[in-house]
């Protein structure tokens, strides 16, 4: 099921980019005054190197659906885009489930783990702020109002 969503909507993405993308990276392009030789870069990208370009944008995820829209946009053949992003949605499905299952098997001992670090953190942020506490009336008590450093020298005014 998660390989099968993962190809659909990578192919979506494609299809899309496919009919509007180039349009749409052109407009945005030239509203922050890009120049046209980028896109012609990025065409030349994408024929090179697609395949492996799909492969890893599949595994991270804000650039997985942008490298779908970005090869349909260039005019990656989809042939080509399919079967790397097929192999792709494989992996990736695959790791999310393995983790996914590891997750919850340990989850009770995940959560006693979990449990003993946050009342750790929260001593230790108790301790903290006493200790901030602590010495921020220390240095008021210490002061006097002739010790006052944002009080300057000049003598009272007589006026």
């Amino acid at each position: 099921v998660g390989i099968a969503a993962a190809v659909s909507g990578d192919n979506l993405a494609f299809l899309i980019g496919r009919l509007a993308g180039r349009l749409v990276v052109e407009r945005l392009m030239r509203l922050v005054h890009v120049p046209p030789a980028y896109l012609e870069r990025m065409d030349s990208y994408y024929l090179r190197h697609s395949g492996w370009t799909v492969v890893i944008a599949r595994q991270i995820s804000p650039a997985r659906g942008l490298a779908a829209f970005s090869a349909g946009g260039s005019r990656v053949p989809w042939r080509r885009f399919a079967v790397f992003n097929a192999a792709a949605c494989v992996v990736w499905a695959t790791a999310v489930t393995l983790l996914a299952t590891l997750f919850v098997a340990h989850l009770d001992d995940l959560a006693d783990d979990l449990s003993l670090v946050g009342l750790g953190a929260l001593g230790l942020a108790l301790v903290v702020g006493v200790v901030y506490l602590w010495r921020r009336v220390r240095r008021g008590v210490g002061r006097g109002a002739d010790d006052d450093p944002r009080r300057g020298d000049e003598p009272p005014d007589s006026g």
